[in-house]
């Protein structure tokens, strides 16, 4: 199970693109691993911060393809924004097989995590 959370910095930009590819990209690049490297956590690890950084790239890609293509100023602008508006990203991943719980902050995001106990004496 995947969730994401994004927040906008100077226009919305970026957290649309965020919005709509973040969960699917990462989920594409672990879908990429054997079952061998995907039990082994590190692995997991640095394949979601790459695909975070590769998503990061491609949208500084598009900005800068944007320059040099023959297009109206509008639409340049609207390709250049998501490179320069920025965003912080929150991704939790949860692995049922091993029970184990991925959180990726970039930005100035952070998670908490809460649990519920059955005592409710206890905190």
């Amino acid at each position: 199970m995947l969730l994401t959370e994004d927040l906008s910095y100077s226009g919305c930009a970026t957290s649309r693109i965020l919005s709509k590819v973040l969960a699917d990209y990462v989920a594409r690049g672990l879908r990429a691993l054997s079952p061998s490297e995907f039990s082994d956590q590190e692995r997991v690890h640095e394949t979601i911060s790459s695909t975070f950084r590769n998503l990061d790239e491609e949208i500084l890609a598009d900005s800068k393809n944007a320059l040099t293509e023959l297009l109206t100023t509008a639409k340049k602008l609207s390709r250049l924004a998501p490179a320069y508006s920025g965003s912080a990203a929150l991704l939790a991943l949860m692995d049922p097989s091993s029970s184990t719980l991925h959180v990726c902050c970039v930005g100035d995001s952070r998670a908490v995590l809460g649990r519920k106990h059955s005592d409710p004496e206890e905190v």
